[in-house]
C-alpha cells in the first residue's frame, strides 16, 4: 500500500514510524504490549519493510514476523525507500530514528531532555553514515490555533533558528479543518516560498 501511494503521489509519501503511545488508540488495531516489546516489534517490522521495499524477494524469520519468498511490487518511487518520519523520545527509538529516519519529531512533552535526545539521534545517524540525511521537525502535535499569524510566524522562525528543517502544523479537534487549512495556505505558506 505504501509503495502504491508513493507511486500515485510521485514520490511524496512520508511514512510515520513509532512504537505507539496511546493504549486506547493502539488497542483499536492490535494488542497493547509493554514498551520494550512494542519497540522490539517496531525494530523488526521496520527491518522487514525496508527489505520488502529494496529487495526482489524476501525471506525473513524474525521473532514476531516471518516472510517466505515475499515479493512486494510495485516498488516505491523514492529510493532506497519512502521517507520515514519518527516521533520518539525513548533512547532505542531515537537510535532507530537516527539509523533509518529522514524526519525526526521530538515531542514537546514527556520526561526527557530534548538536547540529549537530539544528540542520540545524531550519533546513531553518524554511525549509520547518514547524518546528512536527517532533519528535525519543530511544532506541536497537540493542536495549535492559527488565529494570530504574527505569533504563529514567530513560532516557526524559532523552530528554524533551533535548526529544525520541518514544522508540523496540527489544529485543535474542535476547530473547522478546511477553514484552518485555507487560512494557513493563504497567510503562512507564501512566506516560505
Amino acid at each position: 500500500m505504501i509503495s502504491t501511494l508513493d507511486i500515485l503521489s510521485n514520490g511524496r509519501v512520508i511514512v510515520g514510524i513509532g512504537a505507539g503511545w496511546s493504549q486506547a488508540e493502539f488497542e483499536g488495531y492490535s494488542e497493547w504490549n509493554k514498551s520494550k516489546m512494542r519497540v522490539d516489534k517496531t525494530y523488526e517490522g521496520l527491518k522487514l519493510m525496508v527489505e520488502l521495499w529494496t529487495k526482489d524477494k524476501v525471506d525473513f524469520d524474525g521473532e514476531f514476523y516471518t516472510a517466505k519468498g515475499a515479493v512486494l511490487e510495485p516498488k516505491p518511487v523514492q529510493k532506497p525507500y519512502p521517507k520515514l518520519l519518527f516521533g520518539s523520545q525513548g533512547t532505542r527509538m531515537l537510535e532507530l530514528a537516527g539509523t533509518y529516519g529522514d524526519i525526526i519529531y521530538l515531542p514537546p512533552f514527556g520526561n526527557y531532555d530534548p538536547v540529549e535526545a537530539k544528540k542520540t539521534v545524531i550519533q546513531a545517524a553518524e554511525k549509520a553514515n547518514r547524518a546528512d540525511k536527517i532533519g528535525f521537525m519543530g511544532g506541536s502535535m497537540m493542536g495549535q490555533r492559527i488565529t494570530e499569524m504574527n505569533e504563529f510566524m514567530k513560532a516557526i522562525e524559532s523552530a528554524k533558528d533551533a535548526g529544525d528543517k520541518y514544522y508540523v502544523v496540527t489544529q485543535p479537534r474542535d476547530e473547522p479543518g478546511l477553514e484552518t487549512i485555507r487560512n494557513f495556505a493563504k497567510d503562512i505558506m507564501p512566506s516560505f516560498r
